[in-house]
């Protein structure tokens, strides 16, 4: 009789304490028994493969974009060896609509836009007019779709320049307006190709940032997110009672705490670095790696405890079948 208040060592589904709560109300022993009857369908814990599927849930769309990725960026560099006068295009394209955004109140812009349209038309007609190049695979990739409605139309109204009019709008592209040459163009190409290798990674690693971010405001609004509502598994605290928004959410953020280290690690890195960033991906990828890896490694250790996961240990709550 000493344990009879206590609570059970392992808190009761959730549905069989809604069950236990509405005892009193229930008028006659054949709703008890239909009820119980119902409960054998309905599993009495959440099992370490079902905690396995919540992770696997979790990893779902960042193992997608890692795969789809993989398979397009090689078929992108292969596009960029082919046409590395694509960036340059896409620069000039993407000077052209910043021009027309911000022109309002600036002498200089009607001058600087054609410029732009007879350095356009004069260097990229060929391409734009074929539609064998212009609807490659890197011309679709790095040229966006407004950026191909600009280039159209100055190529649909505008004629081909004179040499005179596109050495002094090249000039004017390349000096005033600060963009590089086509031959410069085609060497960063190069360097740009190495750094599509690390696009796959990075976007996954990316992608599971969002996802974090998701979990956590799911926390807040709704005990718990889409993952948790598909497998059916709800959070509750030690003595059984449904877990607060508060609870969860620390939960959450036990849970994903190296990815957010890592998260605002990166982030204060691109802001001291910026272009450098870039330059050094390399080496900051193994920093990323090593916390990755110990990620994966507290995610193993969770999984392989008995009953409840790492984070629920450390924040006492416990995940229980709904």
């Amino acid at each position: 009789m000493k344990n009879a208040d206590r609570p059970p060592k392992t808190p009761l589904a959730l549905h069989a304490r809604n069950f236990l709560n509405s005892l009193p109300k229930i008028a006659s022993l054949k709703e008890v028994s239909e009820e119980l009857k119902s409960f054998l369908e309905k599993p009495a814990v959440v099992s370490r493969l079902r905690r396995f599927a919540l992770t696997a849930g979790f990893m779902a769309w960042p193992v997608f974009t890692l795969i789809a990725f993989s398979i397009m960026i090689p078929f992108v560099n292969g596009a960029l060896k082919r046409q590395p006068e694509i960036l340059a295009l896409s620069m000039a394209l993407g000077e052209h609509k910043a021009i027309k955004m911000t022109k309002a109140g600036r002498a200089d812009a009607d001058a600087e836009q054609e410029a732009l349209e007879i350095y356009i038309s004069g260097n990229f007609r060929s391409m734009i007019t074929n539609p064998t190049p212009w609807n490659s695979i890197g011309a679709t990739s790095f040229i966006t779709p407004d950026k191909r409605q600009i280039a159209e139309k100055i190529i649909a109204r505008r004629g081909i320049p004179s040499e005179k009019e596109l050495a002094l709008a090249t000039a004017t592209v390349n000096k005033r307006l600060g963009l590089a040459s086509i031959r410069e163009i085609k060497q960063l190409s190069e360097k740009i190709e190495k750094g599509l290798r690390m696009a796959a990674p990075i976007t996954t690693i990316l992608s599971m940032f969002f996802i974090t971010f998701l979990s956590l405001i799911a926390a807040l609004l709704f005990r718990g997110g889409l993952v948790m509502y598909l497998a059916e598994v709800a959070v509750v605290n030690t003595d059984g009672s449904p877990g607060s928004r508060a609870g969860v959410f620390r939960r959450n953020l036990t849970a994903f705490l190296p990815l957010i280290l890592l998260f605002a690690i990166m982030t204060i890195l691109f802001v001291e670095l910026r272009v450098d960033f870039f330059l050094k991906i390399n080496r900051i990828m193994i920093g990323v790696a090593a916390i990755m890896g110990l990620h994966a490694i507290l995610t193993v250790i969770s999984l392989a405890l008995p009953d409840r996961s790492l984070q629920d240990r450390i924040s006492g709550t416990w995940l229980v079948p709904r």
